[in-house]
């Protein structure tokens, strides 16, 4: 086997993806912060067969950071890395920590835990249009290792926190409906192309269905030795850190662009000699307010 790496999202635009969507806001958020405006938004909503889905933006969580705090819950930011992906030069692959600290009113600190938050993030400007452009993106470093920051803060919050942040966005206006207008994709001149998005599959009775938070997707390849055709495998792992194991990229590229959104989706899988199968993967069909 190769070595492993964060699979690849889609090259190509499919139909409205949300997460996707979201994770370009928040690249305007961290334009914002850069530049010294704030951003208002904390909350992202978006529709889902009748029902509003909700998740955090970036502002959101650093917010949900915020009231943690105020409970002498502490999250802090640690080490981050980043390094070229092996399977495409246009992406750096990013990975930070951050652990979370109990600290009483007297300042004395008990570790609770320590999580990994991963991105990759294009180095070049991506339009609908051209789709990944020869432009380079001045801050794909600052985009990157932010949003992977996030992505580790995410897991540190609890649900309890990240439902009166939600609250507290609707009440002061806070929230913002995320549209197809709003997800770029790779336009165009994307390399592949487009895929079949997720789709909704009746369970067999021999299948397991369970809503997860996806914390990473891990990629790994190698050669078929009886034909000498190379594969590819995705492993999505949760914030349990259960294993699901794919070779669908549709499937890992779903999973990959719903982490950092704090949103579950709803995996179908099958229990095998080589651990559990994927065989669907999408939004839970309970998630969300009915609108």
């Amino acid at each position: 086997m190769s070595e492993q790496g964060l699979a690849r999202q889609s090259t190509a635009l499919t139909d409205f993806n949300p997460f996707r969507a979201m994770d370009r806001l928040d690249d305007e958020q961290i334009l914002n912060e850069l530049e010294g405006r704030v951003s208002k938004v904390w909350v992202y909503q978006f529709q889902q067969d009748g029902k509003t889905i909700e998740g955090l933006s970036k502002v959101g969580v650093d917010q949900a950071c915020i009231e943690m705090s105020m409970r002498g819950e502490v999250i802090r930011e640690g080490d981050l890395d980043y390094q070229q992906d092996p399977t495409d030069p246009k992406y750096m692959l990013f990975s930070a920590y951050a652990s979370k600290y109990a600290v009483s009113k007297e300042g004395q600190e008990i570790f609770l835990d320590r999580v990994l938050g991963t991105k990759r993030q294009c180095v070049y400007i991506i339009t609908r249009n051209e789709g990944v452009s020869d432009r380079v993106n001045p801050f794909w470093y600052e985009q990157g290792a932010m949003k992977a920051m996030r992505n580790a803060r995410m897991r540190l919050i609890g649900e309890d926190t990240r439902a009166k942040i939600i609250t507290l966005a609707k009440n002061a206006g806070k929230t913002k409906s995320v549209m197809p207008s709003d997800d770029i994709g790779n336009g165009k001149n994307g390399q592949k192309p487009p895929m079949t998005p997720p789709q909704e599959k009746k369970p067999a009775s021999d299948t397991v269905v369970a809503s997860i938070i996806v914390a990473e997707v891990l990629e790994t390849s190698g050669t078929n030795k009886k034909t000498g055709k190379g594969w590819t495998k995705y492993i999505i792992k949760d914030d349990k850190g259960e294993e699901y194991g794919t070779f669908s990229e549709t499937f890992a590229s779903f999973a990959n662009d719903s982490i950092g959104s704090g949103i579950p989706v709803q995996i179908t899988y099958k229990q095998t000699k080589f651990g559990n199968d994927v065989e669907n993967i999408a939004l839970p069909e309970d998630q969300g307010v009915q609108g």
